[in-house]
């Protein structure tokens, strides 16, 4: 690619439209940020010529700024006067410059009609231009602003393709370094763009929308980053390849494949059968066929659909029948589990697209150039590449990829199990999965017989599993009780009847594996004890034979204070909003009250952290008889395993109307509060952390789990006393603060407090007053009364209003005012998005602003750089400014908030025309009475 000549003028025009862009949309807005003293001259004038006397002073300096622009355009299109040498993007460039110039002049003429014409109040730039240009005039500046800002990103797109490959080029013998790679785009940028982050997203968009329009166009070899691949070392490839994977992944990708229990030995042969007498459709036949692309999987609830699912996916005969269908093409196997009692992305579109998209690269990494090519280049260009989580259209758009590319080399098998967990439409997600259908990629699917299912899947090859169990079900029996030393000695006695127990728990158990499981535990149990013949025989009969009566039988048949215990724990895991670890659970299990305050302030080791774990998983043993359990993943620390149902059925059945309200008149029967007992178990799980971890973080992990501790404290104390009104909510926050307040005072190794070495570096080093501060949000915490305004805590914001009234500074009231109307939306790229996300409001909270103000809050303080991390605007702004910098005009509750600022205080002069007319005439009205004060002061009158 040759160099760009045009740069100069690019960054003209850019800056054109920006400054163009800003004026339509925030019109005088951005006038009156600037500490300009002819604003200020103008304040004892009348209403209306307050108004008008505004309006010429930003117009007069909005020529000013339009004439320099086009004076900018005009000498960079002279120096390029001759533009025979140019390429075709330069050249592209200077007559999107002409174009710029002519609109310019036109704006320039049009200010100046404005400027001499007797036209008083305007609310905004718009308004104003109306009264001079046609709506037609108008769009076409729009048009041209548009269009400017989709060519000036494509030129940067080139100009950034041309940096890396000169980069590239400069190191070809040493092999290129992506740092200095970055570093070359990161000067242009700052050359063309001053480093601006929107035009940087605008390029990184246009980037991805290139390699779209490529695809379809061009080879792979062609494309772009391909080529820029072939300068990287293996090592640096692959560093690519494993961020991109990481960044396709979510934490829970594999969970719930590993807490599938394995298929028992010698069990589920027959799937491999091809015998003519089975009463089901041929898997083997079907695994090879050309032209069948969907096989069903159904049976009854815990009929082990998803066991059989994962033992099909990990035979080598599953890969080999594949492999004949695939023919000379490569195999590529994809596999998810919905699951029910997972997290959000366990049982979604998204989840199930992602792990495939994570299979398939693990697989095929040369997919990376069809699947995600521009990644590389953003890589090659920005540190931020994976700042932001794959957007809907990445993954949408990835997918599509994968799937028509399906039949060129390579073709695809989706195992997908339990449809029936999937949260959300039905019918859509089967329309999803007949739509994947090719003679390139099959499907084996798996789900309870719903009717949505039984009429989409049921014509097609399929299998019902309880009918299919019987020998499965008798051999794992005969196994368990195989290794029982109380049966062999039973069987040695009285081989006939004991062989009848296994009959009697096979005919019983109906095909579903989970009640054979229950059973079989319990008989063993007899075993052990020594149980007569009889006596087994009596418990067999006595245990109901569905699986839901099982489960009460199973319960409830412990004593009182075990029943307590249960039902409390069962409370505790339902009241919980994420998976609950062992360590999580053995303090939310403990009694006392102030466990938090009586918990000494030392950092857990591993193996205390462990030791509890362990403790924890008896007393859960004891208490659930297993219908709750604990699975450890690989490379899972006994603290972290996770609790959980044994199965969804479980679930289904304690969750049930008619079932829950009697474990919880057990669970209630002394006092108890889950709500409580979470909160206090997240505080402590904070007490006993590592203060590096939380103020040093070395991983995006370490600050999350901090602030998502912090973040279901807040919830768990609204679940606990959700009005505020038995102290509840109010005992637990303020220990919370308390809590970490005190973690941050702590001294490292050096003597130094871990608060005072954290810092953000927005404008200069700025050291944080509060501990809430540290999760370099929008705009930084000052106090815990700031984070409760941000979880928009209405009635404990409210207590500590009261309760601190005499301690709470005017500056602090104002901060916490400032901090109501920002609103949290956090950058995407910025820690937050992924460690905090519920701090996020789409509108100001009216009542809890009026709650502020009504405290002494002053909207006109200002505070310096409080909007650098909203736009990137430095310098000191009032809260009433920054509501109208950020907010729109149809922001729900907008006027209302607007209403309370004015009538507490409010410059009414900083009008932006944003509010509705009912807020404008309350803003006159108290602009005449700043007036009417004025002038009785000066004449030494006071008013009554």
């Amino acid at each position: 690619m040759e160099a760009l000549a045009a740069l100069g003028v690019a960054s003209n025009v850019i800056q054109f439209v920006d400054f163009t862009s800003k004026v339509i949309s925030k019109g005088v807005k951005i006038y009156r940020a600037r500490p300009d003293p002819k604003a200020r001259a103008v304040d004892q004038l009348q209403d209306a010529s307050v108004t008008d006397s505004h309006n010429q002073v930003f117009l007069e300096q909005m020529t000013i700024d339009f004439d320099q622009h086009n004076r900018n355009l005009t000498t960079a299109l002279r120096m390029h006067a001759s533009n025979v040498d140019l390429c075709a993007a330069d050249r592209g460039v200077l007559r999107m410059c002409d174009e710029c110039t002519v609109h310019v002049s036109a704006l320039i003429r049009a200010l100046r009609s404005l400027h001499s014409s007797k036209a008083s109040v305007w609310s905004s730039f718009i308004t104003a231009l109306k009264t001079v240009w046609s709506e037609s005039q108008i769009e076409d500046l729009r048009r041209l602003l548009d269009t400017a800002r989709q060519q000036m990103s494509l030129y940067l797109l080139a100009a950034v393709r041309h940096e890396i490959q000169e980069s590239q080029k400069g190191y070809a013998e040493l092999v290129t370094s992506v740092g200095q790679t970055r570093l070359a785009v990161e000067s242009l940028f700052e050359r063309v763009a001053a480093r601006d982050n929107q035009w940087e997203e605008d390029v990184f968009l246009a980037m991805h929308e290139d390699y779209e329009q490529r695809k379809s166009k061009t080879s792979q070899p062609s494309l772009p980053s391909v080529a820029m691949q072939q300068h990287l070392d293996n090592e640096q490839f692959g560093d690519f390849f494993l961020e991109l994977l990481d960044w396709i992944r979510f934490r829970e990708l594999t969970t719930r494949y590993h807490k599938i229990a394995p298929a028992h030995s010698q069990t589920f042969q027959w799937i491999f059968s091809s015998a003519s007498n089975r009463p089901w459709s041929n898997f083997v036949e079907w695994s090879q066929s050309a032209t069948q692309q969907l096989y069903w999987i159904t049976g009854k609830p815990a009929s082990g659909k998803s066991t059989l699912m994962k033992f099909i996916y990990g035979e080598e005969r599953t890969t080999e029948l594949l492999a004949r269908w695939a023919d000379e093409l490569n195999l590529i196997t994809c596999a998810y589990y919905f699951w029910n009692s997972g997290t959000d992305m366990q049982m979604s579109k998204e989840g199930m697209v992602r792990t495939f998209l994570c299979n398939a690269l693990e697989q095929e990494p040369g997919l990376w150039a069809d699947l995600f090519p521009h990644k590389l280049e953003q890589y090659l260009a920005s540190k931020k590449t994976w700042a932001t989580r794959m957007s809907s259209t990445e993954v949408s758009r990835a997918f599509k990829a994968l799937v028509d590319g399906a039949g060129k080399t390579y073709r695809l098998f989706f195992f997908i199990d339990g449809l029936d967990e999937f949260d959300g439409d039905h019918e859509s997600l089967v329309t999803m999965i007949q739509q994947l259908l090719s003679p390139h990629v099959k499907i084996l699917v798996s789900s309870r017989p719903w009717n949505v299912f039984e009429d989409s899947f049921n014509q097609r090859p399929n299998l019902r599993l309880e009918d299919l169990t019987y020998s499965d079900i008798k051999r794992y029996v005969t196994f368990r009780f195989q290794e029982s030393r109380g049966f062999k000695e039973r069987q040695a006695e009285t081989p006939q009847e004991a062989m009848e127990l296994v009959d009697t728990i096979t005919r019983k158990a109906s095909g579903v594996f989970l009640w054979v499981a229950l059973v079989t535990d319990s008989l063993l149990e007899g075993l052990q004890e020594g149980e007569r013949l009889g006596d087994l025989q009596s418990r067999l009969s006595n245990i109901p034979s569905d699986l839901e009566t099982l489960f009460w039988k199973i319960l409830t048949k412990m004593g009182d204070s075990h029943l307590a215990r249960t039902s409390q724990m069962l409370a505790i895991l339902q009241a919980s909003r994420s998976p609950l670890t062992l360590l999580l659970l053995s303090y939310a299990d403990e009694e006392d009250p102030d466990i938090v305050s009586n918990c000494p302030r030392v950092a857990l080791s591993s193996q205390q952290a462990d030791a509890r774990a362990i403790i924890l998983r008896r007393r859960l043993n004891a208490c659930c008889k297993g219908l709750v359990e604990s699975r450890l993943q690989p490379g899972e620390a006994q603290c972290d395993a996770k609790v959980e149902y044994l199965h969804r059925t479980v679930k289904d059945y304690i969750e049930r109307p008619d079932v829950w309200p009697k474990f919880a008149k057990m669970a209630y029967a002394t006092p108890f509060n889950p709500h409580v007992r979470l909160a206090n178990a997240h505080m402590i799980l904070l007490k006993v952390e590592d203060p590096i971890k939380v103020f040093h973080p070395s991983t995006i992990m370490e600050l999350s789990r901090f602030w998502n501790g912090v973040k279901r404290i807040f919830q768990y104390a609204l679940d606990a006393d959700p009005r505020c009104d038995v102290g509840l909510q109010t005992s637990l926050l303020d220990q919370l603060d308390s809590v970490v307040s005190d973690l941050a005072t702590l001294k490292d190794a050096w003597g130094n407090r871990y608060l005072d070495t954290m810092g953000r570096h927005d404008t200069a080093w700025t050291s944080f007053t509060h501990w809430s501060g540290t999760d370099m949000g929008e705009c930084q915490s000052t106090s815990f009364l700031d984070l409760a305004v941000r979880f928009q805590r209405l009635d404990y914001v409210r207590h500590i209003l009261h309760t601190s009234k005499s301690s709470l500074t005017i500056e602090t009231r104002s901060h916490a005012l400032l901090m109501s109307v920002l609103g949290y939306k956090v950058k995407q790229g910025h820690i937050p998005l992924q460690v905090c996300p519920s701090i996020h409001h789409d509108s100001p909270n009216a009542e809890l602003i009026t709650l502020l103000l009504g405290s002494g809050a002053d909207p006109n303080m200002k505070f310096a750089d409080c909007l650098v991390q909203i736009n990137g605007r430095r310098g000191a702004f009032s809260t009433w400014e920054a509501l109208m910098f950020r907010w729109q005009s149809d922001t729900p509750g907008l006027n209302e908030v607007g209403k309370s600022m004015l009538e507490h205080g409010a410059d009414p002069r900083t009008m932006n025309g944003m509010f509705n007319s009912e807020v404008d005439r309350l803003a006159a009205k108290k602009r005449r009475g700043r007036r009417f004060g004025k002038f009785t002061s000066a004449i030494g009158l006071s008013r009554s």
